[in-house]
């Protein structure tokens, strides 16, 4: 329940510190929820053999524990899925489709998987309905008060715009 406001109020290095203290697979089985935020933690922070292997042990357990928000871990390992990408641009849009469906729309994590589906169509070259789609999903992300995340999802929409040769928009 508190690492989210941690992370968004900078406290990055206390964080850290307290994941560090479950930073073994068997206690992170036991506690799906600190898992699938530690992999996240461990992303944004430049760490990806702990996010994999953070993430691998989330999946490994059971996908029904809920997180303080009312999300269950299986939504947000597919949102992680979906912004790891490991199998590619179709497999990233099917997760971060699974994981709109199942996260409720007050969640944190519904801004990232919005995201990571923007990303996604334009990735595929689909611009037209990423712009339209990253405007939803920063919008989302205000709401959230997942700053970050909002200003991920107004460049996404610059590079769009940019690609598509509109550089007053961009």
């Amino acid at each position: 329940s508190v690492a989210l406001p941690m992370y968004y109020s900078g406290r990055v290095t206390t964080l850290g510190r307290w994941f560090e203290r479950f930073d073994d697979d068997g206690l992170l089985e036991q506690f799906p929820a600190v898992a699938v935020h530690g992999a996240a933690f461990y992303a944004t922070t430049g760490r990806p053999q702990l996010a994999e292997r953070w993430l691998a042990a989330a999946a490994r357990s059971d996908g029904t524990a809920a997180l303080p928000d009312g999300s269950y871990v299986a939504a947000v390992l597919s949102v992680l899925r979906a912004m790891f990408c490991h199998d590619g641009v179709a497999r990233m849009l099917a997760d971060a489709g699974d994981a709109v469906a199942g996260l409720p729309d007050h969640s944190p994590w519904r801004c990232v998987a919005l995201l990571a589906q923007r990303v996604a169509h334009a990735l595929r070259g689909e611009g037209d309905q990423a712009d339209a789609a990253l405007a939803f999903a920063a919008d989302a992300a205000a709401e959230t008060g997942f700053a970050e995340m909002r200003v991920v999802a107004l460049v996404e929409r610059a590079l769009v715009a940019e690609a598509a040769g509109d550089l007053t928009a961009a």
